[in-house]
């Protein structure tokens, strides 16, 4: 009995981790209470792909394989592998016996507040029926579903907020949105997991993902023209005490790679970023955006090495969480 009361009790608490925080220091599990006055842990996060049929510079680009997959599969992939590490832990800890699972959960429980499951629902919304059918090939609708993309959301012209109010408008469950773009392949399942923690543990309005540049940029200056060539001016260091790349932080550029955020600030400002905003940090060489045919080629190359180097260590993580 008393072993069914612990793998209840750690269910409890790996399922609904907001509800609780570690206090190290007097060895104890405490409530803690949320200011909005509503759980984050009821948080409804819907995982969205954008996928229209429709694209100018690399005809089908959602549809283009690179390394042997879609690209709108590899963001399906890491939304979805996004949950494993919470899957290993449940799964192991529900196997244990009453005494290893105390002691475990002594020393773990700190890890377990951010093990909670990522997104409660993953969405593609395209108005292609060649993307609907391989979505449903590929995966279950109970894993992934279709969000039938309205035309005027699907243009030229249309910008993604357009798509994402017209998304959340035909869902009201839906809390917050995480818009994950497939023309990032290199988005992996630890920088959602870690911009949906950040979402929904440390009560940002938005998270984004940047990456840290160290280019010294110059603007072009109007109206200054000089035997007839465009001067331009320093905007980011002054040329008299140009920075040492080791002595300066850099830049957060924003990458493209997803955008975390509430459905209020959604709707009521059409934007995906606020004042209230954090950000992943990106490693500049999984930062690549597919927008032409040379960028694709060039993700192909690297596809082979990053992706097998990305799959050792997302295994190792999971034996990790199956050790604790």
């Amino acid at each position: 009995m008393s072993s069914v009361i612990a793998r209840a009790l750690a269910m409890i608490t790996i399922v609904f981790p907001s509800y609780f925080d570690w206090n190290a220091e007097q060895s104890v599990v405490k409530s803690t209470a949320f200011p909005s006055g509503s759980s984050d842990s009821a948080l409804h996060l819907a995982g969205l792909v954008l996928a229209r049929g429709g694209s100018k510079g690399i005809p089908r680009k959602n549809l283009v394989e690179v390394n042997g997959r879609p690209l709108v599969g590899r963001a399906i992939d890491a939304m979805i592998e996004s949950q494993g590490l919470f899957q290993a832990k449940l799964r192991k800890y529900l196997d244990k016996d009453i005494s290893s699972l105390v002691f475990q959960f002594s020393i773990s429980a700190s890890l377990l507040y951010r093990c909670q499951i990522a997104f409660k629902s993953i969405w593609v919304s395209t108005d292609d029926e060649d993307i609907s059918n391989w979505v449903r090939r590929e995966f279950s609708e109970d894993v992934v579903s279709i969000h039938k993309r309205a035309a005027y959301t699907a243009t030229d012209s249309a910008t993604s907020i357009v798509a994402v109010l017209e998304f959340i408008a035909s869902h009201p469950e839906v809390d917050a949105v995480g818009l994950v773009q497939a023309t990032s392949p290199f988005v992996q399942p630890t920088y959602l997991k870690e911009a949906a923690t950040l979402l929904q543990n440390q009560h940002y309005d938005s998270v984004f993902s940047v990456t840290r540049s160290h280019q010294l940029r110059w603007s072009r200056m109007e109206n200054h023209v000089s035997n007839k060539h465009v001067i331009t001016k320093p905007l980011n260091f002054n040329p008299k005490s140009r920075p040492r790349r080791q002595e300066w932080e850099g830049e957060m550029v924003e990458n493209g790679m997803f955008y975390f955020t509430l459905r209020h600030v959604l709707v009521n400002y059409q934007v995906f970023q606020s004042e209230n905003s954090g950000y992943v940090e990106i490693p500049k060489h999984h930062s690549m955006e597919i927008d032409t045919m040379e960028d694709l080629e060039l993700v192909r190359c690297l596809a082979a090495k990053f992706d097998k180097r990305n799959v050792e260590t997302n295994l190792n993580m999971n034996d990790s969480a199956k050790e604790l």
